[in-house]
């Protein structure tokens, strides 16, 4: 039963990798949000040509 003991020692070591990736400064840290709040970084507005092309590529979409 040699391949056995390798799939268990496979799986633990595979169980050990998971569990070690785990950050210890992310785990400590306090997670509070607002529900329907957007807390990330504020968009970038488009720029009229970037506006253009949105415009363009939603007009070859529709069916």
């Amino acid at each position: 039963m040699p391949a056995a003991k390798h799939l268990v020692l496979g799986a633990l070591v595979i169980v050990a990798a998971g569990l070690s990736a785990c950050r210890d400064d992310a785990l400590e840290r306090d997670y509070i949000s607002e529900k329907g709040v957007y807390e990330g970084p504020a968009d970038t507005p488009l720029t009229a040509e970037q506006q253009r092309e949105l415009e363009q590529r939603a007009l070859r979409q529709k069916f």
